[in-house]
């Protein structure tokens, strides 16, 4: 951030973009779908980013997300996006109109405000997955719920050539998706990932006469539109078939806001403890490093 105190300013969202994948490396790494690839897009300007997992890094999967990242919200702005030189980025960034901005080829140096920012969302991805209980092939929903978790939570970043002018005024106050998107104030639900919420299925007024209307799942997001735009459609996984395993368990069902329920108690019904019937999930036996606080010996034992 000190580098771009005498670097130009920039104005507006997609006026310097960064980009590049996250490679698992190994068939047991990958997604419950396959998926072995995420591409990350970064708005230097806004703070805003995505996370994208797909099965294969070729010029499609790349050309699909940066064209849903950007949005309409650059119009005919120029955008410059700037990646390694790997060929399938750099196709699909012509393709879209955009300017690439290549580095050197086998330069580990390349692009490190975004290697940075992945190192970020690895870590915040594994916590994700950590607190709720869901085991590592759970990570495209989770690495993509993060993203966007930052995006709601965070205030825009303010870098140091950007103080006592105007784009400090304008990014005031605001979160990185209020910026990032123009809309003001994210009105969605916002709860932990993997935690215990009841949504209406699709077809709930087909059910039993009798039968409960609402679900056990387990929260995993929200579903943007093209720029960052909120759709008021959330991600959620349905806790019974999470919870056998069952097939297409990732695959999270879409609910409107106002078909969820939230539980007055926090709960992550998967995590750290046997699932019981589904439906009724346990209550929640603390983390390790929980019940250590304040005892130094412990924690040296839960660190070892």
């Amino acid at each position: 951030e000190n580098a771009l105190v005498e670097k130009p300013q920039l104005t507006y969202f997609g006026e310097l973009i960064l980009s590049d994948h996250i490679i698992t490396g190994s068939e047991l790494a990958k997604g419950a779908g396959g998926e072995g690839v995420c591409l990350i897009a970064f708005d230097v300007f806004s703070g805003a980013s995505m996370a994208f997992p797909t099965t294969t890094n070729d010029f499609t999967s790349c050309h699909a997300g940066l064209n849903f990242f950007t949005g309409a919200r650059t119009g005919n702005k120029q955008v410059v996006v700037k990646t390694d030189a790997a060929k399938e980025l750099q196709s699909a960034i012509k393709h879209l109109g955009f300017c690439p901005d290549e580095s050197q080829a086998g330069d580990p140096l390349h692009n490190p405000k975004v290697e940075r920012h992945i190192r970020l969302l690895k870590e915040g991805t594994r916590c994700c997955l950590l607190r709720s209980g869901l085991p590592h092939r759970f990570w495209p929903a989770a690495i993509s719920y993060f993203a966007i978790a930052r995006m709601i939570s965070l205030k825009c970043p303010v870098y140091p050539n950007e103080i006592g002018k105007p784009q400090e005024k304008k990014k005031e106050g605001k979160t990185i998706w209020e910026f990032g998107s123009g809309k003001p104030g994210f009105n969605g639900i916002i709860m932990p990932f993997g935690s215990l919420v009841f949504y209406k299925p699709v077809g709930h007024k087909d059910l039993a006469p009798f039968a409960p209307r609402a679900l056990p799942g387990l929260f995993c997001g929200w579903k943007l539109k093209a720029g960052l735009d909120f759709s008021g459609i959330h991600y959620v996984l349905d806790f019974e078939k999470v919870s056998k395993g069952a097939p297409g368990c990732h695959i999270p069902v879409q609910v409107h806001t106002s078909e969820i329920h939230i539980p007055e108690e926090l709960k992550f019904p998967m995590s750290f403890s046997s699932v019981g019937v589904p439906g009724s999930p346990p209550s929640i036996d603390p983390l390790p490093f929980e019940e250590a606080a304040g005892d130094k010996t412990a924690i040296e034992k839960v660190v070892k």
